[in-house]
């Protein structure tokens, strides 16, 4: 036999960011791993991630403005990060197409230009 708290120490699922045993049944489960709901944060921020609200990078998960803000390139028009993919790369850098204009004029150029 076992008291409650040596149960839970050696029979309860143990959180990946505490360590502690998960002894009320609600947990989160990703990245392989089972989580306290309020552990399973953001490496960058700390904000809560729900269990398909994240991205992971290198093992550790990122909530998707600081994925974005990290991870991603910038645009060299408006700074903001390029997140779907559709990169012009033109004078040694990226740019969203929209973003890619005439300096004086705001026609959209093309990187041929």
């Amino acid at each position: 036999p076992y008291c409650e708290d040596c149960n839970h120490n050696l029979f309860s699922p143990k959180c990946a960011g505490c360590h502690r045993p998960i002894t009320d049944g609600i947990q989160v489960k990703a990245m392989g791993k089972t989580w306290h709901p309020m552990c399973f944060n953001c490496t960058n921020c700390a904000k809560q991630l729900g269990p398909n609200k994240f991205i992971e990078r290198n093992g550790k998960p990122y909530c998707e403005d600081c994925n974005n803000n990290l991870f991603c390139p910038k645009c060299a028009g408006c700074q903001l990060p390029i997140t779907d993919g559709n990169i012009v790369k033109a004078m040694g850098k990226t740019w969203h197409p929209r973003c890619f204009q005439c300096t004086q004029c705001a026609i959209p150029l093309s990187p041929n230009n």
